[in-house]
Formats: C-alpha cells, structure tokens, sequence
C-alpha cells in the first residue's frame, strides 16, 4: 500500500532543520528513513523508493472523539505525507490474516461487513523490540472498547516522504561536513557550499528547490568578495535564473536584486531593535543604507532620514523601495562614497537643522542618528567626523546638539569582546571616548568561531565635531588591524 503523499517540502531557516518528525514526536531514526545512496551525482527519486512495516491500531470510527484520541496522539507517526489516521474500511474486511506481522491487504467498503474503522500509525521506534500488543495495552492503554485490533500494515515511503535532511545525509559521503545552513530569500535559497561538497553541487541543488517551501532559485555564493561594494558573486544551482526577490520584513516590502546587493535575513530583529532607539521626529543618516532596511522602517515611524549607498544597484533599490513604501517625503538618498556622505550631504544638512532649531528656540536638545552598518569596514569611516561642525565653532549651539553613533563591527574571540569593541571604536575614531559618551555595546550574532558582530553606539564630543585634521590623531586603518579574517567571516555569514 502508497502512503498517500505532500509537496514534499520543508518550510524553514537554516541551519538544515532535523527531520520533520523529529519535532512531532520522537525521531524514527533508524526504521523510518531512506536507502543509502551514497556517492549519487543526480536525482534517481525511484531509488529512494522504500517499503516498511508500520504498528497499526484499529479502531471503531464511531467511538472516536477528542478525548479517545487523547490517549494516541503522543505515540503517532507523524512525518511528512503520511496520515497518521486514515479511513480503514469495515471490520470484517478488516481481518487478522491481513495484519500479520507479514502486513499488507486490502480493505472493502461493503457496509454490511461490520462497523467502520480507522487505522492509526503509530512511531515504530518506540515499539521497536517490544511485543505490540503489549505495548498497546501497557504504554497507550486505549479503551478496549474502541479497539477493532492491532497489527502491522506495509506502507511504501517514497521520495516525497523523506525530509530535505533525510535526502542530504542518504546521498552525500559520510566522512565529510554535509550542508550545514542556508539563508532564504524571497524565492532565492542562498548556499555556501563547502570545496568538498562541489561536486555534488546539482544534486545538491535540486534537492533544495523541492524540499523548501517557495524555493524557485537555488544559488550558491562563489567565495570571491567584489572589493568595492563587498557583495558576493554567486552562481545558480537550480531554478529559475531570476534573482530579483521581494522580501517582507519588520512591516515593510523590500525589492531587490539579491545578485548585485547584499541583504542578511538574519538581522530582521537588529533593523527592528536599532529603528526602535530613534524617537518620532528625529534624525537619521543611513551611510551605508543597502536597499533600506533601517531607512524604510524608520521613515514609516515618522522619522526623517538622509539614506546612502556606493553600491549603484543599492541605491537603485533603495529609490524603489522608498517609492514602495510610501516614505518619499521622509527619505533623501545619496549615492556617494561613505566618508564623503557623512562630511558633505550629512554634514551639510546637520548645519542646517542645528541653526533652524537655534532659531527656533524650542530650547530641547536636538537628536541625530548616524547609522554604519558595514561591519567589515564601517570603523574605517569614523575618522570621517571630525570637524563635520566646525563652522558652528559654537560650544553653547552644539551643547543643545547629541550626535550618536550606531556602528557596526566584527570582534575576534569571545572573551571581553564588548571591552574590544570599544577599545577599536576609540582607536579608528582618533579619539578616548569618556565612559558617559559611550551608551551601548549589543552583541548583535556569532557570523564564524570566535568571531562576533556587535553594534557599538557612542556620542560624538564637541572636540572631534569642530576639531580638523590637524588636530586629528594619527590611526591605523581597520583593514590592517584585522584584515586577515574578515572575507572568511563574510563567507561563513550565510550559515550562521
């Protein structure tokens, strides 16, 4: 007998998740998974064909009820395509001869035979090496009265039954690291593919696009950084070509192009959590904005921002998806150069805003956000404000004045990497930040061992906002203080 069958696919993040049963009840290891096929270079769904012995349980159909089923429910099967209780026909169709430990038969639908019946699947892991009978009566201990009888029924598993995990491990060589994470996209599922996994690269692909929900396009990333914009090539596996996706995050719709721009689903919670630090009516200057992931949310809570990028598709991107979303009297985007962001178009508009507040005279102090979210590099820019305000060379204008900083970094090792974090934002910004300036050390994620992600936020003191560049202390630049790692943990990036 077919098990009746599903998509077959998974709908999830990574890491790979485990087995799909493995969450509903306790994990058939060993019984219910798939024939090895170790060292298959393409997809042969017919191999993975597999018929097994499932303990059955058959009950009346009119005796059922929530409370009956109660008693089952922690000892079904449950795995994909397959029902853990399904229609059975009558009871004397239904008999002994057919639920031998030989399985098999088939069942009529002669109403004269008796009353109808369900048969219930249960987890063949946990009878396994116990008499089933007494496993029924002594673990599950169902009325009697609503038990026709017990036995074994032959399912065939096929393809569509097994897990995307299940697949992964039946196929690729047990003595090496298999697949071990994935980032999902809009339709695009983004691999990093291991040298040793390459060829089975295809395989691998196609595996992915029928086992994920929504999958269309199966990419892998080729470990080769473009320099001036830090994105990766990438190379598709399977699928549809199309690498423009739209994507919904924190209430807000973004479309992009994920092959010329860099996007990071995992920091979903990051943009929401940093947007929430900026009240209604502040200032915000995205300097490296991407598509709009900070910038789109905090237009939409009314907060005014000044939104950058280098990278021409990024601000391409980031024009349409300002438009998208209906912030375009909240939003301004640049396409420069970080460093000349922050000293020309936010230094500028800083100028502005401090003067019409001082006219104003609302007496409050004026609160502006720079955002620098390019963890590899972004320290490098800091040295970037000194002076922005020197022509406000004003001491009692800019006391009225808070410049934060939210910037972004990676730290090796774990231990006291806050303390390190703080100690690299000093050193790149040329200045010892007193201990008031600093306001928060977040640790953000883990992007490869012993390396971290942290957002550092500190406020700019006046003497680095009206000082000048001969005043400025000399500094080493971030990419020779930690240079040697920092492309190994963006390739890593998309599996943690």
């Amino acid at each position: 007998m077919s098990s009746s069958t599903s998509s077959g696919k998974d709908r999830h993040s990574s890491p790979i998740p485990k087995s799909q049963t493995a969450s509903r009840s306790r994990k058939p290891s060993g019984i219910i998974s798939p024939p090895t096929r170790k060292g298959m270079m393409s997809i042969d769904k017919q191999a993975f064909d597999k018929d097994i012995k499932l303990p059955t349980i058959y009950v009346y159909e009119d005796a059922i009820n929530p409370q009956t089923l109660q008693k089952f429910k922690k000892f079904m099967l449950k795995i994909q395509g397959v029902k853990p209780m399904s229609d059975a026909g009558f009871e004397k169709d239904v008999s002994a001869e057919h639920r031998d430990d030989e399985g098999g038969g088939s069942n009529g639908n002669d109403p004269s035979n008796g009353r109808k019946l369900k048969k219930i699947f249960i987890n063949p892991e946990l009878v396994k090496g116990c008499d089933f009978t007494h496993f029924v009566q002594h673990e599950i201990q169902p009325d009697p009265s609503i038990v026709s009888s017990v036995g074994y029924e032959t399912v065939k598993f096929t393809y569509d039954n097994w897990t995307l995990n299940q697949i992964i491990e039946s196929v690729l060589p047990d003595d090496d690291d298999k697949v071990s994470g994935f980032s999902q996209i809009g339709h695009i599922v983004h691999l990093n593919l291991r040298d040793h996994l390459l060829p089975f690269k295809s395989l691998i692909g196609q595996v992915f696009l029928e086992k994920i929900s929504h999958a269309k396009t199966v990419v892998n990333k080729i470990n080769i950084i473009d320099n001036k914009y830090r994105n990766f090539k990438m190379e598709v596996l399977a699928g549809d070509p199309n690498t423009v996706v739209t994507v919904r995050e924190n209430r807000c719709e973004f479309e992009f192009d994920f092959a010329t721009v860099y996007w990071n689903p995992r920091l979903s919670s990051e943009h929401d959590r940093l947007v929430k630090l900026i009240k209604q009516d502040e200032v915000m200057y995205d300097v490296f904005a991407g598509v709009g992931p900070f910038t789109i949310p905090a237009a939409r809570s009314k907060i005014n921002v000044l939104a950058n990028d280098l990278n021409p598709d990024s601000f391409k991107w980031l024009q349409h998806n300002v438009t998208k979303n209906k912030v375009t009297n909240s939003v301004k985007c640049f396409n420069l150069d970080g460093r000349a962001f922050i000293q020309e178009a936010a230094s500028v508009d800083l100028k502005e805003r401090i003067l019409a507040a001082r006219n104003e005279g609302s007496g409050t102090k004026k609160r502006f956000h720079f955002v620098m979210n390019l963890p590899a590099l972004a320290v490098d820019f800091l040295d970037g404000f000194w002076g922005i305000l020197s022509s406000l060379n004003n001491n009692a204008l800019l006391e009225d004045t808070v410049i934060a900083v939210h910037v972004y970094c990676f730290i090796k090792d774990v231990d006291g990497f806050k303390e390190k974090a703080i100690q690299l934002v000093k050193t790149q910004l040329g200045y010892d930040l007193p201990d008031e300036n600093i306001l928060q050390v977040t640790f953000v994620r883990n992007v490869a061992p012993n390396k971290e992600m942290l957002r550092v936020t500190f406020t700019l003191p006046i003497e680095v906002l009206v000082g000048s560049d001969k005043n400025k202390p000399l500094k080493r630049k971030f990419c020779e203080i930690d240079d040697d790692n920092l492309d190994q943990a963006e390739a890593n990036d998309v599996q943690n």
